[in-house]
């Protein structure tokens, strides 16, 4: 789809390409994610579409985050962030699994506690289980309480981690 001429300029295509990227991101192709990631960031930059420029960053931040590169990940994702409005749900949340807003702060939570900053961590996760709260996605809080389980295991926070883990894995098998 995301090869079809008819489709070079359009929202579908970008859809289409952004699936791809997520699926190389998750198969251990992050090569492959990040020119995709690339690509669609170009794409949005030149459309001057400020929520796909947001989609973007935010996968490229995941990708990087997965390669351990995590200064230019925190870059991606703080740009993600950077402005970001919530709105009306769009055919790219599917395929993030949630708004831009929710997994790029579980990400950076994840980022910044690698980085030696537990308490920033601490506070995108908050912030990143409220939004998913209010999320129309199930999948966005799905993901927001695995990521937090994750986080707060290596915080040391084992009871309250299994909470959140049990729970999002609840909802993203319902999902």
């Amino acid at each position: 789809l995301s090869q079809r001429p008819e489709l070079h300029n359009s929202p579908e295509r970008c859809v289409a390409l952004a699936a791809v990227a997520y699926f190389a991101l998750w198969s251990a192709q992050s090569k492959d994610a990040l020119e995709i990631g690339n690509d669609i960031l170009e794409m949005a930059e030149r459309d001057q579409n400020q929520y796909l420029t947001w989609a973007a960053h935010s996968l490229l931040g995941s990708t990087l985050a997965l390669r351990a590169e995590l200064t230019s990940a925190r870059s991606h994702l703080n740009k993600a962030l950077d402005g970001y409005e919530a709105r009306s749900p769009d055919q790219l949340d599917l395929v993030i699994g949630g708004g831009v807003d929710v997994v790029s702060l579980c990400l950076r939570a994840m980022v910044l506690w690698l980085l030696g900053y537990p308490g920033q961590a601490s506070d995108d996760l908050k912030r990143a289980l409220a939004l998913a709260r209010a999320s129309t996605y199930s999948s966005a809080l799905g993901f927001a309480q695995s990521a937090a389980g994750i986080l707060l295991f290596l915080l040391g926070r084992d009871p309250e981690a299994a909470r959140h883990q049990v729970e999002g894995l609840r909802l993203l098998r319902e999902e």
